[in-house]
């Protein structure tokens, strides 16, 4: 009895010693292990926008990050305060877990220009104006400290010598002063009403909303305003859209490719995971040719100082940086600027002075 105790017992060690090696080949086989990786390109679609916001929530630590990351979802873009290298990080982290170090991901997505203007953005008028060469006098008078680029949304009443109407203007900050772009639109009520006036048109109530769709009717909209317009051509638009008992003055910048117009731009950008998390990745990998090189031979040879740099007679070489349109390449080898530096030459020294 006590050799079949001893026997179990026995075997118990055994059982238990065994575990660790087991462990320890384990452990050499993950170490050992290549990572997973894939390179590939994917395309952000609206529901990816939603998990991005809910992720982002999560993350959100005071009301701007929330704000930012809400606006992320309902208007499924970005733009530039709603920031692709810190939102998609975390939706791949999510969305590809089994993808590991050296992995790439070219992530196509739209981004916007749109936003919500402020109450410090808007200034309402009561007064009626007959010309509006006084209105950039009280945007300054408003507005004290603006930077480059900043919107005001202006509104007031117009006596054009027959009627007087509401109206309102989109004034842009150039760094100097506050100026109409050359492509801004400001929806009116007859805008409005042209696009319909029916139940679940923008005339019903001159505006847009959750069930009037600015995102549809804007492009035809602009189609039907711009029969001509020619590709790459903007327009800096605001409107009006209702929402839980507000309405919000909206800025868009819509761009036409040629064929249709657009609310947005199509943009991407490639991400990388570097072992350890994925990262925003703007490498843009170019390769030169003889044109390019030429032009940093003109640089050098426009400029008074560095002209000496030319190479000999050749109008396609220069010493100053190396660059050689002839060869198509830079020549970087020190025994060859030594003997080419023409500053060392006018002053008499030698090449090894």
């Amino acid at each position: 009895m006590k050799k079949i105790q001893f026997a179990i017992l026995g075997l118990l060690v055994l059982l238990i010693y065994s575990c660790d090696p087991n462990k320890q080949i384990y452990e050499e086989l993950d170490a050992m292990r290549v990572p997973y990786n894939e390179a590939f390109e994917y395309t952000l679609v609206d529901a990816d926008f939603t998990t991005m916001k809910t992720l982002a929530l999560k993350e959100a630590t005071n009301l701007e990050d929330s704000t930012l990351a809400n606006q992320l979802g309902s208007l499924k873009s970005f733009s530039p305060t709603r920031d692709v290298a810190y939102f998609v990080p975390m939706f791949l982290e999510s969305t590809f877990k089994a993808l590991d170090s050296a992995s790439a991901i070219k992530v196509l997505y739209k981004f916007d220009y749109k936003f919500i203007f402020t109450n410090e953005q808007k200034i309402p008028l009561t007064d009626t104006f007959t010309s509006l060469s006084n209105l950039p006098t009280i945007i300054s008078d408003s507005i004290t400290e603006p930077e480059t680029d900043d919107f005001v949304y202006i509104s007031y009443k117009f006596d054009d010598g027959t009627t007087v109407t509401s109206a309102a203007s989109l004034y842009q900050f150039n760094g100097t002063a506050w100026t109409i772009p050359s492509d801004a639109l400001v929806l009116t009520d007859a805008d409005y009403d042209a696009m319909g006036t029916g139940s679940g048109q923008p005339g019903q109530n001159n505006n847009f909303s959750s069930s009037v769709s600015s995102d549809y009717f804007l492009p035809i909209f602009l189609e039907q305003k711009y029969p001509y317009a020619a590709a790459n051509q903007t327009v800096q638009l605001s409107y009006k859209y209702y929402a839980s008992g507000v309405t919000d003055i909206y800025y868009v910048k819509c761009f036409f490719d040629g064929t249709k117009w657009y609310l947005y731009e199509t943009k991407s950008n490639q991400f990388l995971h570097n072992g350890i998390q994925w990262v925003f990745d703007p490498t843009v990998k170019y390769n030169m040719i003889k044109s390019d090189f030429q032009i940093i031979v003109d640089w050098v040879l426009a400029n008074d100082t560095l002209a000496v740099y030319q190479n000999g007679t050749y109008t396609n070489s220069e010493w100053w940086f190396g660059s050689s349109a002839y060869y198509g390449n830079f020549d970087l080898r020190d025994y060859k600027h030594q003997a080419n530096d023409q500053f060392k030459l006018l002053i008499g020294l030698d090449a090894e002075g």
